[in-house]
C-alpha cells in the first residue's frame, strides 16, 4: 500500500513521539476539533503545503505513514463535492505508523522541498 503524508509542527511531532500517539488535524488544529487528522497522498503533498504552511516559521517535519499500520480507519474524503479525495485518520496516529519523520524545509526561492 502505498504511503500518506502528514505535515506536522516539529514541537508537536516530538511531543507525540514521547507519548505513542499524534493528535493534531492539521496546523493549528488538534484531532478532537477537527475530528480526523488531515493527510495528502504524495501527488497532493507539495499543492498542500504550499497552499497551507507557506508563511509558517516555526520548524515542520514530514510524516510518512504507512496505512496498512495505522490502529485507527483511513477513510478517503473529497474536501469538497467533486474534488479529489484526500486521506483523513479518524483517530489519533499511532507512532508505529510512521515510517519516518523528517525535516521539511523551503529552498531558497521558498518552495517546500520533497526529497524521497
Amino acid at each position: 500500500m502505498e504511503p500518506i503524508f502528514h505535515i506536522a509542527d516539529r514541537a508537536a511531532w516530538r511531543a507525540a513521539a514521547a507519548s505513542g500517539l499524534y493528535a493534531q488535524s492539521t496546523r493549528d488544529q488538534t484531532l478532537e476539533e477537527v475530528g480526523f487528522i488531515h493527510c495528502s497522498y504524495r501527488h497532493q503533498l507539495l499543492d498542500v503545503a504550499k497552499n497551507f504552511y507557506a508563511d509558517v516559521t516555526t520548524p515542520l517535519v514530514l510524516l510518512t505513514i504507512a496505512p496498512e499500520l495505522l490502529d485507527a480507519p483511513l477513510v478517503p474524503e473529497p474536501p469538497t463535492e467533486g474534488a479529489q479525495p484526500f486521506p483523513h485518520i479518524y483517530g489519533a496516529l499511532n507512532i508505529g505508523a510512521v515510517l519516518t519523520a523528517t525535516p521539511f524545509v523551503k529552498d531558497e526561492n521558498g518552495q517546500f522541498i520533497f526529497n524521497e
